[in-house]
């Protein structure tokens, strides 16, 4: 009898273990890293290439050569929130030019994805250009689509004597993947037609003192390496909930708190350089 209920048991787990190997099978998961998605990042990334075929993100003109934009993240919203009016009214009666919303916008929830899009694109009368988050893609990547559109695409501030070359990419699994790694490749073999390259985007590249949602040792190696030789200026990300800001081999890592906390930054962008201001609502 106990021989039987061993093998029953040995069975169970099989069966269990057959079904999480084929459920995680099909999505990017990392227990380690708090990364989940239906899509690949290839995947998304080729949506988000449609996308911009048909919807490019919008080019800024100013009459200008110094200005300032606003870089937030992590909004977490639910179904109502208490910080977005006073942000709202922070942000619209700002001098910046545009906001930068760097990801995990919501929790999840379809409902909470609606609350956010109605919020967000409702309440900010600026350019807004957003990007997804880990949180974002949790229940589903078309969840962030269907309502903000690509989450990797490239746009300009044109100034009277300088164009400036913004990057949002999707690091919401903490990879940028092979498509997307290709396409960074080709924005950037045109850099030395622009004064200035920011990127702005969700997951630090940069080590925070702790493993969720963070890129592979070979990968940031790889990346440190190519905005280096890039010249590019600055990476504009957040995720980790702290404040830091380092500089590796002449690029700026800034890591933003979280607007939830009333934490944000502004970007200072001079004819002498770039440079950022850890900000609170409070």
């Amino acid at each position: 009898m106990e021989s039987k209920t061993w093998l029953n048991m040995e069975y169970l787990k099989y069966i269990l273990y057959s079904f999480i190997v084929l459920a995680f099978s099909s999505c990017e998961y990392n227990l380690i890293r708090f990364g989940w998605t239906d899509y690949s990042v290839d995947q998304r990334f080729e949506d988000s290439r449609r996308y911009n075929e048909k919807h490019p993100a919008q080019n800024l003109s100013i009459d200008a050569d110094e200005y300032t934009f606003t870089a937030t993240s992590d909004y977490h919203l639910h179904t109502d929130s208490v910080f977005l009016p006073k942000f709202f009214n922070y942000i619209n009666s700002s001098q910046s030019i545009f906001v930068a919303l760097n990801g995990d916008l919501y929790n999840s929830k379809e409902e909470f994805a609606d609350f956010a899009y109605s919020a967000l694109t409702n309440g900010i009368k600026i350019p807004a250009y957003y990007t997804c988050g880990n949180h974002d893609e949790y229940f589903g990547w078309h969840l962030y689509y269907d309502r903000f559109g690509s989450s990797t695409y490239s746009f300009t501030v044109n100034t009277p004597h300088y164009k400036d070359l913004y990057i949002a990419l999707e690091t919401g699994s903490s990879t940028l993947g092979r498509e997307q790694y290709e396409w960074l490749l080709e924005v950037l073999s045109k850099r030395d037609e622009y004064r200035y390259c920011i990127i702005i985007t969700h997951s630090n590249i940069t080590y925070q003192g702790f493993q969720n949602g963070t890129f592979t040792q070979e990968e940031t190696v790889v990346l440190f390496d190519l905005f280096a030789k890039n010249n590019v200026n600055m990476i504009i990300s957040e995720h980790s909930h702290r404040e830091n800001d380092l500089t590796i081999e002449g690029v700026r890592y800034v890591t933003t708190g979280p607007i939830k906390s009333g934490e944000f930054g502004t970007c200072y962008v001079k004819n002498v350089g770039v440079d950022f201001k850890f900000e609170d609502l409070e």
